[in-house]
């Protein structure tokens, strides 16, 4: 048909008493609403659908028309369809991207086309069609050192399918032949024709029940099993000229026609027209999927006019593609569309072997459709080779068209390397993100090779290219800003795209590759060849995920070709970058793994018992020395002075050497202790209180056993440790007499020892040692003094020295308590009593423990009241009081995680004195030096919420426990009030805190700590710089925006206990919790869990969330419990954890 517009002559027109309502909106006509006829197909409308158009085409203006045939008019000009053949596809496979808007933009060099809602394929267009495709024939069929190769590939795989599917091995030679015939001769081509890329589609595989093998064989054209219309028509025609239709009449409603019993008039004026209109364009043959009035088809026999019914689509579209035809919904669009008739040298209808098979042949493409006979006396192995030659030709087809990758890179065909590739499905996660937000979710996709959803490499290229410039629903951004991801066991494609230096030709894709290990690269772009073009793009993408190593062969660079390889495609101005890159899986350390603390703990202990010594020792040989120094000089004055009588000298003599034992003693007990003789470091902590008062009662019957030291040329007072020894010296030189810390020594005043005559050099040794001072800012005293050692020993003589500063230990001094004990442990019921462990649980109520400890207590001040230097020696007056809220309850959580009490309390004895602060709210946080538990400092407001939540947290802690629900909040092991006045300095402080496990104890030192809510506004960001627990965002950042990828097992349970765990705070309406996540990159390991459990949506939370959501773009973190636990759950499912499908 040529391009001018055709309207039908009056004699086409449906009669009007065939209709008595519209066609198309079956309002009824009357005098005012009018019959009028569509000039383009005769139907009858009304005026309204029946319109006249203010438009020209083919400078003729448009008559009336109906709606219908004015889209077909419009779609036929405005198509740019080129003369070659588009097939229909679905839109999955078109879609590149896979995003939802589904836009395609259109060029001079490649068309994309719309018909009826679906997409078709973009394809290269080319002014000679078959020319082009025989050119890609011969490269696929080209002899290049491979041939053998894949012969002995094809050889093989027959062998197994003939196994596999046992049938005779008389087969094996027969389907090789078949199967090289087939590849060599029928040719789809996406870049060309926009075909599909499933050959078998286009191959029809006709059975033959025969007596023998002989009859099988292939052809090109089609042949198929079906009988004419009307025995009398035409079984054989030359040239035939056929036409495709879907129908031939259009069925109306009853409501349309004037009465059942005009239905034969109205039936026989339709075919009529129908014919009337078919016979216009002079056709030899129809071929239509529905059946036609017997009449009808008497009428097309009496004018030879051969007819087939009832085909199936399927074996339609492959005589229409075979004839070049095209397939017309009904005979209506005769006038609107062009070169629909299709052609072949001859029509016949003959028998092979008993059955009768009609044949089209001679046709102008050989390498569009064929077919293949197969005969045999069984119809069941027939039905199994059947099933072999369909996926073989696949296979066989798809190492023809691989080969062509290696061709440039290897000097030799590589042994086995179309075995180790034969993959025939490819399974893998998909998503796409741009400036590290994942726009599409991750989804799992199944792509068969060469089927439906499978595309040509070259036309995933020319769709990315296409669609650079468009702009994604999700983030705005256009698609060029973009990667894509393609995700497997073992590693993941990455698919970049950006601006081309390159100038590349509008109708070609330049390809190249570059090494990542040499740096090396082609010399120059090469243009993508044709067999390489329709290689299969998803099977292009598994290769790089095969163990199998195919190392290049080239001078410059001999890695792998494809792990090692960056493959650089530019597509006019686009440069598209396809490399793989590792993807491991990581490990989650469980909630309840811990470190074993044992050998731990053994070496503190090993490393206090040390310190002990040495810092005991050295106090102790210093005050030996000092001590027996300045008493040899006493001695010896005193034997010098003839006035002092012997009994003096034995009394001093005897105090000398009562102190010396006493010193000697000590430093020998210090000698004997070994770490072996403590059960833990808290009873070596008490042995070091134990040895601190022992030196200080030494220190201070030396001090009480020496003279006064005075300077006759100072006006001096020395307090030797605020005893009560005192000397004044006045003007006039005169000594006040004092009593002697030794009464036995000072009876007789000739026998003073002020009036002993010294020299300069003993006093400064006398000074020297009763300075109390000097004394007390030794190393080695500060280290024994320190922790409070006034204060008594705890439980079963334990002892855990406290700090003022460190609420840690004075929580644990309290834990370890005799009172404690008494009000809490005792009553406790043992780990393994389930039942009453469960009813403390679940029947929680507010009783609380509280403990008052002071470091100076009655006795300390009736026995050092009068010592003035008493804070020197022991230390600031403190009182405590720790305020231990729902403490049974504690303490079962507590024994369910350690074996022991002792443990708990070495774990909690000490904290490493640093603050920590975490993201921007200001939060502080204590860690324990055992690196095990974590104090966090709460203001009194969020305190009591969680006492509120703790009778409802114990339950949920019983069920996870106890029942095995899956849980991941981090495990709350105390809550306390501390309080601390120190009476020294005239302060005091009172601390809200609470206890938890610490996440991060089991894992290595160097780690990313992530507080994650599954909000992404700008807020939750912090400066890199900053020692600061990182966000949302910085996650995002720092892993480009790709979710962690754990096992599928460790998935799964985490997906079960966010959601428990969200639903228990949805319900006790808890927001602003977050999933602490620590990764340690270098180790491939993470652990999390939920923590900040405490904050409830107030109407304070409900007012800042409407004020920011006011004054911010960005959508505030805190919202309510219900909103706040789905966007919980979907960013931990999808935007932070990728599960790994084995």
């Amino acid at each position: 048909m040529s391009g001018e517009i055709i309207l039908l002559g009056h004699d086409m027109w449906m009669h009007d008493s065939n209709t008595k309502t519209c066609l198309s909106c079956e309002l009824p006509f009357t005098t005012f609403r009018r019959r009028h006829h569509c000039r383009y197909c005769g139907k009858i409308y009304c005026g309204k659908c029946a319109t006249k158009k203010n438009e020209k085409i083919s400078n003729k203006k448009i008559q009336r028309i109906c709606a219908k045939c004015y889209t077909l008019i419009k779609r036929r000009i405005n198509s740019h369809t080129p003369a070659s053949i588009s097939m229909e596809i679905n839109n999955q496979a078109i879609n590149s991207f896979r995003e939802p808007s589904n836009l395609h933009s259109t060029s001079e060099s490649h068309s994309s086309i719309e018909e009826d809602g679906q997409k078709v394929r973009l394809f290269t267009i080319s002014e000679d069609v078959p020319h082009e495709v025989e050119m890609t024939k011969n490269e696929i069929n080209a002899e290049d050192g491979w041939g053998q190769q894949s012969l002995e590939f094809l050889q093989e795989r027959t062998n197994e399918l003939i196994a596999h599917y046992q049938i005779q091995e008389t087969w094996h030679g027969i389907l090789v032949n078949l199967i090289q015939n087939i590849v060599s001769v029928l040719t789809p081509s996406v870049q060309f024709r926009g075909d599909f890329m499933e050959i078998n589609k286009y191959l029809k595989v006709q059975k033959i029940i025969w007596n023998s093998l002989d009859l099988t064989s292939f052809m090109s054209g089609i042949a198929f099993v079906k009988n004419l219309a009307n025995k009398k028509m035409l079984k054989k025609i030359l040239n035939p000229k056929i036409l495709f239709l879907n129908e031939v009449f259009e069925n109306f409603e009853d409501s349309n026609l004037v009465s059942m019993d005009k239905l034969i008039d109205q039936e026989g004026s339709l075919s009529l027209i129908t014919l009337k209109k078919i016979l216009s364009i002079n056709p030899s043959m129809i071929i239509c999927s529905k059946s036609l009035p017997q009449v009808f088809l008497a009428e097309l026999s009496n004018r030879n006019i051969t007819a087939l019914i009832n085909v199936k689509k399927k074996l339609m579209d492959l005589i229409a593609r075979a004839t070049c035809g095209k397939i017309l919904n009904t005979p209506d669009e005769i006038y609107h569309e062009r070169n629909f008739l299709g052609q072949c040298n001859m029509f016949v209808q003959e028998n092979r072997g008993s059955t009768l098979i009609d044949h089209f042949t001679g046709l102008n493409d050989l390498s569009l459709v064929g077919t293949v006979f197969i005969s045999g006396p069984d119809a069941f192995e027939l039905n199994s080779v059947k099933k072999i030659i369909r996926e073989l030709v696949i296979e066989y087809r798809s190492i023809r068209l691989e080969r062509m990758i290696f061709v440039n890179y290897t000097k030799n065909p590589i042994p086995n390397v179309f075995n180790e590739l034969n993959d025939r499905v490819m399974i893998f996660k998909h998503f796409l993100i741009s400036e590290n937000k994942m726009c599409l979710k991750p989804e799992i996709l199944a792509i068969e090779f060469y089927k439906e959803k499978d595309m040509a490499l070259g036309e995933f290229l020319l769709n990315a290219a296409e669609k650079t410039e468009q702009h994604c629903r999700e983030c705005g951004n256009s698609w060029g800003a973009h990667t894509l991801y393609y995700l497997k066991k073992g590693g993941r494609i990455k698919i970049t795209f950006s601006k081309s230096s390159y100038e590349s030709k509008s109708n070609e894709i330049y390809y190249s590759r570059e090494c990542k290990v040499c740096g090396n690269s082609d010399s120059s772009f090469s243009i993508l060849k044709r067999s390489f073009w329709e290689y299969s793009f998803y099977k292009l993408l598994n290769n790089f995920f095969q163990n199998y190593s195919i190392l290049c062969q080239g001078r410059k660079c001999k890695h792998d070709f494809f792990k090692l390889s960056k493959l650089i495609f530019h597509v006019k101005n686009i440069k598209i970058i396809i490399t793989w890159e590792e993807n491991p899986c990581y490990h989650v350390l469980p909630l309840t793994s811990k470190p074993d603390v044992s050998k731990t703990n053994i070496e503190i202990l090993q490393k206090i018992v040390a310190e002990i010594k040495s810092n005991s020792l050295e106090l102790l040989d210093s005050m030996f020395i000092s001590y027996r120094e300045i008493s040899n000089r006493l001695i010896k004055d005193i034997e010098e002075n003839k006035k002092y009588q012997d009994n003096v000298l034995q009394s001093f003599t005897w105090e000398i050497e009562k102190n010396l034992t006493r010193l000697t003693n000590c430093i020998k007990d210090v000698n004997d202790m070994n770490a072996e003789q403590f059960e833990n470091f808290l009873y070596a902590q008490a042995k070091r209180k134990e040895l601190f008062l022992e030196i200080c009662e030494i220190r201070m019957q030396i001090l009480n056993s020496l003279p006064q030291p005075t300077r006759g040329r100072r006006k001096d007072k020395l307090s030797l440790l605020g005893d009560n020894i005192s000397s004044s010296g006045g003007s006039s030189g005169e000594t006040k007499k004092s009593p002697s810390p030794n009464p036995s020594i000072a009876t007789d005043e000739e026998g003073d020892f002020s009036k002993i005559p010294r020299t300069g050099t003993f006093l400064r040794m006398l000074e020297k040692v009763a300075k109390v001072e000097d004394f007390c800012l030794r190393k080695d005293f500060i280290y024994m003094q320190k922790g409070n050692q006034t204060l008594p020993l705890g439980h079963n003589g334990l002892y855990i020295p406290i700090e003022e500063n460190d609420l840690m230990s004075i929580i644990a001094y309290s834990l370890s308590s005799e009172e404690y004990y008494e009000e809490v442990l005792k009553t406790i019921p043992t780990p393994n009593d389930t039942d009453k462990i469960e009813s403390e649980l679940l029947s929680a109520y507010e009783k609380h423990f509280q403990h008052n400890f002071t470091t100076m207590d009655d006795e300390i001040y009736e026995k050092y009241l009068h010592k003035s230097n008493i804070t020197q020696l022991f230390g600031h007056h403190i009182t405590f009081n720790v305020h231990s809220f729902f403490p049974r309850q504690f303490h079962i959580i507590r024994s369910r995680i350690h074996t022991s009490y002792s443990e708990f309390l070495m774990g909690i004895s000490c904290s490493d004195n640093r603050e920590l602060k975490s993201g921007k709210s200001g939060a502080t946080f204590t860690k324990s030096i055992s690196n095990m538990y974590i104090l966090k400092n709460v203001d009194e407001k969020e305190f009591n919420m969680f006492k509120e939540l703790a009778p409802s947290y114990f339950r949920h802690f019983c069920n996870s426990e106890l029942h095995n629900m899956p849980s991941l909040m981090i495990r709350t092991l105390g809550c306390y009030r501390v309080y601390t006045k120190n009476h020294t300095l005239g302060k005091q402080t009172c601390k809200w805190v609470m206890l938890f496990e610490n996440l991060g104890c089991s894992m290595p030192a160097e780690v990313a700590v992530y507080d994650l809510k599954g909000s992404f506004n700008t807020r939750r960001l912090v400066n890199g710089k900053e020692k600061m627990t990182k966000m949302d965002r910085n996650f995002l950042e720092d892993f480009g925006g790709l979710p962690i990828t754990i096992s599928k097992e460790a998935k799964k349970i985490l997906e079960v206990c966010i959601w428990n765990d969200t639903l228990f705070l949805s319900k006790h309406q808890v927001v602003d919790y977050s999933l602490l996540l620590i990764v340690s990159t270098t180790y491939k390991v993470i652990t999390m869990a939920i923590i900040d459990y405490i904050a409830k949506y107030t109407f304070e939370k409900a007012l800042e969330h409407n004020i920011k959501k006011i004054v911010s773009a960005d959508n505030p973190t805190i919202t309510k419990p219900t909103f706040y636990k789905n966007r919980f759950r979907e960013s931990v499912s999808n935007s932070f954890f990728l599960e790994l499908d084995e």
